[in-house]
């Protein structure tokens, strides 16, 4: 016997199972039957909440992107007595954990006629990796590690910046373009730790960029400047 629940509940949990599916097998190989059938509800009831599956994936979208920036707002997800750096280590290495869990529901979103709303899901995620990167730039001045007179604005630029780049670069290096921003950041990673120690005016390292990098391979020609 199905539960009755209440219709921002019903839907959540057919959105949550949809996403389940999509990280699990792709866009192309979920059917509306399957998600209903991981939810044990009738057709009727999932196109009650959503026209498609197109629909229902970009709720997936949203709620994955909602659940990407929590994680980093978690309180406990930071420690209050690390460093400033180590702070930034572990958000650039759970940013990249995270993107790399999450790359087909990103290359699918971008195959499907809803390319804007991906690239507003995708600003909403910078955004956030912003605003954290901030807080933690103007922590590293108490510390006395940065030089940093705009915290906010830099830690925009250093992001939104980066992303632009990062398709500059897919542009003029082809074998970039297999890469997702998470993994451009670690194989060039001396380069923009460089760039990084100058715009926060840092005289030492301090282990800036010092994280452990993701499981995949990098092609030789796509390493340094270009």
């Amino acid at each position: 016997m199905r539960v009755s629940k209440k219709p921002e509940e019903r839907k959540l949990e057919i959105t949550e199972a949809a996403l389940e599916l999509f990280l699990e097998k792709g866009y192309e190989n979920v059917s509306v039957k399957e998600i209903t059938n991981k939810v044990n509800v009738a057709a009727g009831l999932f196109h009650y909440y959503f026209h498609s599956k197109e629909d229902v994936f970009m709720e997936c979208i949203r709620l994955d992107r909602q659940r990407f920036i929590n994680e980093f707002n978690d309180s406990d997800y930071f420690p209050k007595d690390m460093s400033a750096v180590d702070k930034i280590n572990l958000l650039l290495s759970g940013t990249l954990r995270n993107i790399l869990a999450r790359t087909q529901l990103v290359k699918d979103g971008m195959n499907i006629n809803n390319a804007m709303l991906v690239e507003q899901v995708k600003d909403g995620v910078l955004g956030g990796i912003a605003d954290k990167l901030a807080v933690f730039i103007t922590q590293g001045n108490e510390e006395g590690i940065f030089e940093c007179k705009y915290p906010q604005a830099t830690a925009e630029i250093a992001v939104f910046g980066l992303n632009h780049h990062f398709m500059r670069e897919q542009q003029r290096n082809p074998s970039l373009r297999k890469y997702l921003l998470g993994e451009y950041v670690f194989i060039d990673r001396e380069k923009l730790h460089n760039i990084f120690m100058n715009m926060l005016n840092m005289k030492e390292p301090q282990g800036l960029f010092d994280f452990e990098g993701p499981d995949f391979c990098v092609d030789t020609d796509t390493e340094g400047e270009n």
